[in-house]
């Protein structure tokens, strides 16, 4: 029995509230996202089911993506894991009909630009929220510390993909003359908070995309002039984005004078004085030895050198970028000597050493400990220790910290974790924790604490509110120095006395790298990371990570060429095929075509890559037939601006599988859609 009006009337106002609610969560909430979906696409089906009037219309992808379906069937079959595998495939298939529900639900031009309106300016609203979150990142010069912005609504990376969408579309209305001036204006507006949003993310993914989308609509445009200053931009750019770095000498004798300052080759992530030598951990550049601002040595490393620990007068540690650690020995001609090397089995996320022990805490492995770490490599493996975070030990207790497990602390026997003393213990918003002399240095977001181990729990014993953001400390000799994230570098009292006291205090024009003090004297590193250029470093933290995932991937894809593994997580399975020395476990392969190889193989491989095509071909149609229409073509050229940041993004990021980003793709593509029926709609309409 059909619906009588007034039923309909009202499904037809309940599918334009969740679409609405989906608009509105586009940017923000997954969760609420996929409720708006869901709930417009149950009761478009339930009034197909009532009427009998089907409200989808066939666009022309329909064939590809049965294939992909089919493609998603198949490595299922064959998958080494087939639960995981057909999860996957449901999830996937379940969001195909976005394209036809949106294309469905806009069913008149005033709907088409409603939706779209609505969509960006909830996306605008949500990104004016995050650049007020990411200030804060700015002023504690955070993005030299964490390398990201903020994470406010869902991971840096997938935002920065997000907001580069909305630029994208934006730019699309700017630029198209035929729009009139005033809302040309409002959207450039929208478009420069949007893109200052997405350079505050601070992740390199959305920056590619954004270019490669602007591009792209500048060439479709033929916006030549234009095009030519952003390449010559682009240029000039590259050209002059190199890192520096160097080394500073200061005295600090009641107030702080620069001595010296020199040039490294590479990047001074670390150093230590001993006596009269200056040890540099230079990263790509090895470990340098400096007399008075010469080198004496240099000293290649397997791979970068991000921190070096001196263990005596005659050994030190080189922590490499790839979490191994390496021993040297100092020798009387100047140079070091390596004695070994030695490795923990995980992801790697703080390391001490105390006596002849040194302890490793790896995040997703656990703690494991040398015990005699200068004479042998011998380990001592603690699996149950996975999850923490931090690690410290002395002569009487290993402290373990994480923000989610919070503190662990226990007795230590011979160097060796024996009883629990305190279990789990949270102190709230920890912002950074020491532990130096059998006392706890933690601070929140309001003052620096002094506690006290002892019966079972913590005792506060002292606080200074007027040291605030610590970011590293050196205790060299009788001196402890903090140094915060504003460059402010304090000297306390030490040993600490159940008091954590100031007795001088100075402030750097810059954030160190890192610093180190003698006396009087102190050595700060000041190293500047193009992130532009560190697009191409094959040195870069993320670069690094993501050419071992690759390198593991084609490993697999040869393993399981035709099909694939299926479309699981790859954790275990990377687990299997990285190098020992390539710690970062990941689920996903950073790459959209490497995974997809390794998921769904080579039929796979190749029916996705149709899909894509087919995907910017019927845009690029709907474009061509729209492009005499004044909003719908500068939409449409906005449309394929996203797909191209999209498959560029992809290049190395797993954003096919994003939840979030392919909901925007296919929305994106579902709304083109409705503008193109309802063009030809009103043509025919006109014609006869």
């Amino acid at each position: 029995m059909k619906l009588n009006s007034e039923k309909s009337n009202l499904i037809d106002k309940l599918i334009l509230f969740f679409i609405f609610l989906f608009l509105g969560s586009l940017s923000i909430s997954i969760f609420v996202n996929q409720l708006g979906y869901y709930g417009a696409l149950i009761l478009l089906l339930y009034k197909y089911y009532r009427n009998k009037e089907n409200p989808f219309s066939k666009n022309g992808l329909e064939v590809i993506l049965l294939l992909y379906i089919g493609a998603e069937i198949l490595s299922t079959l064959f998958s080494v894991n087939h639960g995981q595998s057909f999860h996957n495939l449901l999830k996937r298939f379940l969001l195909l009909p976005m394209m036809y529900t949106v294309a469905s639900a806009a069913d008149d031009f005033k709907k088409a630009k409603l939706f779209l309106k609505v969509y960006l300016g909830c996306a605008l609203a949500s990104i004016a929220l995050y650049l007020a979150f990411s200030a804060r990142y700015y002023f504690y010069n955070l993005y030299q510390i964490e390398q990201s912005g903020p994470m406010v609504y869902q991971y840096p990376i997938t935002t920065s993909e997000l907001m580069s969408f909305t630029s994208i579309i934006l730019f699309a209305f700017v630029i198209d003359a035929k729009n009139k001036t005033k809302y040309r204006l409002y959207s450039l507006a929208g478009f420069l908070i949007s893109f200052i949003a997405m350079i505050a993310t601070y992740k390199r993914t959305g920056w590619m995309g954004a270019a490669a989308g602007i591009i792209t609509i500048l060439i479709i445009k033929k916006k030549w002039p234009l095009l030519a200053v952003i390449v010559v931009a682009g240029f000039l750019l590259a050209v002059t984005s190199r890192g520096k770095s160097e080394i500073y000498t200061y005295l600090c004798d009641g107030k702080i004078t620069e001595l010296s300052n020199f040039k490294t080759e590479g990047r001074a992530y670390d150093i230590l004085t001993d006596k009269q030598d200056l040890w540099i951990g230079d990263y790509e550049n090895g470990i340098l030895k400096y007399e008075s601002g010469a080198t004496k040595k240099i000293i290649s490393t397997p791979s970068p050198v991000s921190k070096l620990l001196q263990i005596n007068d005659s050994l030190l540690v080189a922590n490499l970028i790839d979490t191994r650690f390496v021993l040297y020995k100092k020798q009387n001609n100047g140079g070091l000597k390596e004695v070994h090397e030695f490795a923990s089995p995980g992801f790697t996320t703080s390391y001490c050493f105390y006596k002849d022990a040194f302890y490793v805490q790896d995040r997703d492995s656990g703690l494991t400990v040398f015990p005699h770490f200068m004479e042998s490599t011998k380990s001592i493996r603690y699996p149950q220790f996975a999850g923490y975070e931090n690690v410290f030990s002395d002569s009487a207790y290993i402290v373990m910290y994480s923000n989610t497990k919070g503190l662990c602390v226990y007795n230590s026997l011979n160097g060796l974790p024996e009883s629990n003393v305190v279990n789990n213990e949270f102190i709230d918003e920890i912002s950074y924790i020491d532990y130096i002399d059998h006392t706890l240095l933690i601070e929140n977001k309001k003052t620096l604490k002094l506690y006290k181990i002892g019966n079972a729990k913590l005792t506060e014993i002292g606080e200074n509110s007027k040291i605030k953001g610590v970011y590293q400390r050196d205790l060299s000799g009788s001196n402890l120095s903090l140094l915060t994230n504003k460059g402010q570098l304090f000297k306390v009292q030490y040993p600490l006395n159940n008091e954590i006291k100031i007795i001088s205090s100075w402030r750097l024009d810059y954030l160190p790298q890192a610093f180190t003090c003698s006396g009087d004297t102190v050595y700060a590193s000041k190293v500047k990371n193009n992130r532009f250029a560190s697009i191409v470093d094959r040195y870069n933290p993320s670069n690094y990570t993501r050419f071992a995932l690759w390198s593991a991937g084609m490993k697999m894809f040869k393993d399981h060429p035709v099909f694939g593994v299926g479309d699981i997580d790859l954790a275990d399975l990377y687990r299997q095929y990285k190098h020992f020395y390539d710690k970062e476990i990941q689920g996903h392969m950073h790459n959209n075509y490497v995974h997809i190889l390794v998921t769904l193989g080579l039929f796979g491989f190749v029916v996705v890559m149709l899909l894509l095509v087919k995907l910017l071909t019927l845009n690029y149609k709907i474009y061509k037939t729209l492009e005499k229409e004044v909003f719908s073509s500068s939409y449409a050229v906005g449309v394929i601006g996203c797909l191209v940041s999209f498959l560029v993004a992809g290049l190395t990021e797993w954003n096919f599988g994003d939840h979030e980003v392919i909901t925007m793709i296919w929305f994106l593509t579902g709304l083109n859609i409705a503008f193109y029926n309802l063009y030809l709609k009103q043509k025919n309409k006109t014609a006869e």
